[in-house]
């Protein structure tokens, strides 16, 4: 087969694939059917790792219903949080490919699994604030997951967003860093706006909670703005380190 043959046989193979892809749904993972329009079989889905028994207000493991020790004696400003998942593989690679490969193909099935499992608080909140991108990582990747995330959610369910209620300036990549570096950093990064949120129920939206550093500053604010309660909502939740106090 000269390269002429075989340039054609390629690009008709990909053409063939690419029209039996749109016209069949395959599991990503294991390649088996999957639901229409879906890119994980059941099978699949139901073994991403799900959060089960965690704490109610930081979604840390925890080995009873309630808040857990840390919480109780030092907790943060949101009021609690629900994040769907753990940050583990597969969930961890497909949202980095999202973020650092700037793939947006992620987005709808990141937001989907989200709505299929809201915070049980749904009904009673007023409105929903995501985590900003600064400019610099905003032009480089082009979207920012937390706000596309938060938009189908908000057309979802019917819940407004609030804009200009945080802004974020430049500064280096947080991941790494414990609670405290990331704290120290995002003191000079993460800023307030002048928002009237006054006796409002209002739901952060972000991506992953690492250390909760990010989320519990957000909500600082948040609550110096007038919010009444403030409430986080994440695809995925990292684990603690082990022995580490942050």
């Amino acid at each position: 087969m000269d390269w002429s043959t075989r340039s054609r046989f390629i690009a008709n193979s990909w053409l063939f694939f690419n029209q039996a892809l749109k016209q069949t749904s395959i599991c990503i993972y294991c390649l088996a059917s999957a639901p229409e329009e879906g890119i994980i079989c059941n099978e699949c889905r139901d073994s991403l790792p799900k959060q089960e028994l965690c704490c109610a207000q930081c979604s840390e493991p925890t080995t009873q219903p309630g808040r857990c020790g840390k919480c109780q004696q030092h907790p943060p400003t949101y009021h609690y949080s629900h994040c769907n998942f753990h940050y583990q593989a597969p969930l961890s690679d497909w949202i980095r490919n999202c973020k650092d490969k700037r793939n947006g193909f992620w987005l709808k099935y990141f937001a989907r699994w989200m709505i299929d499992n809201p915070p049980n608080s749904l009904d009673s909140i007023d409105a929903l604030v995501y985590i900003p991108s600064d400019r610099w990582r905003l032009a480089r990747r082009s979207f920012n997951v937390s706000e596309l995330i938060a938009r189908k959610l908000s057309r979802e369910f019917d819940i407004p967003i609030i804009e200009g209620c945080l802004h974020k300036k430049y500064g280096k990549d947080q991941r790494g860093l414990s609670a405290q570096q990331r704290r120290t950093q995002l003191k000079s990064r993460l800023l307030a706006g002048s928002q009237n949120l006054t006796n409002k129920h209002v739901v952060i939206i972000d991506d992953v909670m690492t250390t909760g550093a990010t989320a519990d500053l957000a909500a600082t604010h948040l609550l110096h703005q007038g919010a009444r309660l403030v409430g986080v909502w994440c695809l995925a939740r990292t684990l603690p380190r082990i022995n580490n106090s942050d």
